[in-house]
């Protein structure tokens, strides 16, 4: 028989586990509640920044078999392998995108989709490559066009038969073309602002003089020497080491077998080595400002012009290159300081929830080559609000000014004073070819014209020289 303290006692620990359930209740409520609001999150905006796939060499070794004529179309250009990678990835957007969820149209709609790329024809390549993939199939004319009509003003030998080969397609295989747009290099701010940022690159040289740089580069030193002279270079150093690195990353690409000598142990370390140059480019919050202001700047006002309802994109691409994405990720503060692959995606998706329970909010996934991010100071799934701050503290107001070294006189704009000097010098140049070309001109009629007709006439000299006409 229990005693009264007995079941004092049994009330007590029934009010504890009655208390720890109801905890726990609660926490299960809320995590409903939030895969609730997320379940019903519909997926409004794609925005996808790529490293092109796979290319050739931008430098070679000597006497390596694997020279620049066994590369078509020389250095640094996208191969059969690049080109296949984007495809397959424009494959895999569309069986996500097109025939499961229905969120881009099953062709090409211009409005709907948005392509930029740097410009090199390696990421141009890699676009259309990755958009052939994503539409695969065009236009057609119509069976009630005649194969003479739609031709152009050229006169074309065989339009007839050329047409009947196509029968209703407007291309061959269907092939749908897709706008790429992209503007000269010394324009480049918004995917390789880094390259024309003079202050990135002076930090970059003060990252050289560092003590990590020179402790990196002395554990190192006897392996490089052994690189250089497989390579037969006379040297070789940390902050060149890509052009030994660079060469056998696009033949492992390839399948190629290596150089002589060279071993893909060699090839990773060398490849670690260069990471390494790569995060040191990137190492101080500065550089990583200037480099991704203009591209934060650019996604911001998508996403914005998308919940304002300004906007019909639903996908955009931007194509660039390693350091594009190493720059990004540095300053998201979820990169792994090695260098992004060949064909990497990092994708920004925009969400919109409207569970009925709470107001309709937006919220942002970073996902980078199919591996959700959790980026600096916010959840997987980021509230826009938080996002667009986070991002908004990263873009720098003036980069003209910004980008200028410290240290020297405040002349030009982003491109550096060196390139206001050299303006300048230009200007004057010019001015002086003019004075030139005039006076020439002058000389020339008074030869021709002047000189003769006077002295054609009695006096003429003397005459004219008293101003006696």
């Amino acid at each position: 028989q229990s005693t009264w303290g007995d079941q004092a006692e049994l009330h007590q620990r029934q009010d504890t586990t009655n208390m720890v359930w109801s905890f726990w209740s609660f926490v299960l409520f809320c995590c409903c509640v939030a895969d609730l609001r997320f379940a019903h999150a519909e997926l409004r905006l794609i925005l996808e920044i790529c490293r092109h796939g796979a290319r050739s060499p931008l430098t070679f070794i000597h006497g390596d078999p694997n020279n620049v004529s066994t590369w078509v179309g020389g250095p640094g250009q996208l191969t059969a392998v690049g080109m296949r990678q984007h495809y397959l990835v424009g494959h895999e957007l569309r069986r996500r995108l097109v025939l499961r969820s229905a969120f881009l149209g099953a062709t090409y709609t211009p409005s709907q989709v948005w392509v930029r790329s740097t410009d090199f024809v390696r990421t141009i390549q890699s676009a259309q490559s990755q958009m052939f993939g994503l539409f695969p199939e065009g236009l057609s004319v119509g069976d009630s066009i005649p194969a003479a009509a739609g031709g152009p003003p050229l006169h074309v030998e065989n339009q007839t038969e050329v047409v009947k080969a196509l029968g209703n397609n407007a291309m061959p295989h269907k092939f749908q073309p897709v706008a790429i747009q992209t503007v000269d290099g010394n324009q480049e701010y918004l995917l390789r602002s880094y390259e024309l940022c003079l202050r990135v690159r002076q930090l970059f040289q003060e990252r050289i003089q560092s003590s990590e740089w020179k402790r990196v580069e002395e554990e190192n030193r006897e392996f490089l020497s052994q690189v250089a002279r497989l390579a037969s270079l006379e040297s070789l150093s940390l902050v060149n080491v890509s052009v030994v690195s660079d060469p056998l990353v696009a033949e492992l690409w390839e399948g190629r077998p290596l150089p002589h000598g060279f071993s893909k142990d060699t090839a990773d370390r060398l490849s670690g080595l260069y990471d390494f140059v790569l995060s040191q480019l990137f190492h101080s919050k500065e550089a990583q400002r200037l480099s991704v202001s203009v591209f934060f700047t650019d996604l911001l006002h998508k996403m914005d012009a998308e919940i304002h309802g300004t906007s019909q994109l639903r996908f955009g691409l931007y194509s660039a290159h390693d350091s594009t994405l190493a720059a990004v990720l540095a300053s998201l503060g979820v990169w792994d300081f090695k260098n992004p692959p060949f064909a990497s995606t990092l994708f920004f998706e925009l969400h919109k929830t409207d569970s009925g329970i709470e107001p309709v909010q937006y919220f942002v996934r970073v996902i980078f080559n199919d591996r959700p991010l959790q980026i600096a100071g916010c959840a997987v799934n980021c509230s826009y609000s938080q996002f667009s701050l986070l991002l908004r503290n990263l873009i720098v107001p003036d980069l003209s000014s910004a980008c200028m070294p410290q240290g020297l006189p405040s002349v030009g704009t982003a491109s550096g004073s060196s390139q206001s000097l050299f303006a300048q010098l230009s200007v004057f140049l010019l001015f002086l070819c003019v004075v030139l070309m005039t006076a020439m001109c002058s000389v020339h009629v008074y030869q021709r014209f002047i000189r003769p007709f006077w002295m054609t006439r009695k006096g003429g000299w003397r005459t004219m020289q008293f101003g006696v006409v």
